[in-house]
């Protein structure tokens, strides 16, 4: 039998199309984003509880780029969105545009 490597097995999705995932932390929030990265998915769509209560939508707009959209219950949370527009970039990735929506 042939070995089985990393570049052998398939990755999977991170969600399944549709989905969302739910993230308490900021630290989770940032894991998951990079997780995305390598995975190469085309959307990553995440709802954030607790003091970052909001929801947080990536879409990759071509090689290389992405656009962050970021809707958030207080504007302290939105301070979040400029340390994933950070490991987005540190991974590589131009973000072509950022939207943060603060909404009651």
């Amino acid at each position: 039998a042939p070995a089985v490597t990393r570049e052998t097995v398939p990755r999977a999705p991170l969600l399944e199309p549709g989905r969302e995932a739910h993230v308490a932390s900021p630290g989770e929030v940032i894991q998951r984003v990079t997780a995305w990265v390598e995975a190469g998915t085309p959307r990553l769509a995440l709802q954030l509880g607790g003091e970052f209560a909001g929801r947080v939508e990536l879409v990759r707009t071509g090689p290389g780029r992405v656009r962050l959209s970021w809707r958030c219950r207080k504007a302290s949370a939105a301070g979040l969105a400029s340390r994933v527009r950070t490991a987005l970039a540190e991974a590589g990735l131009q973000v072509e545009g950022v939207q943060v929506d603060v909404a009651p």
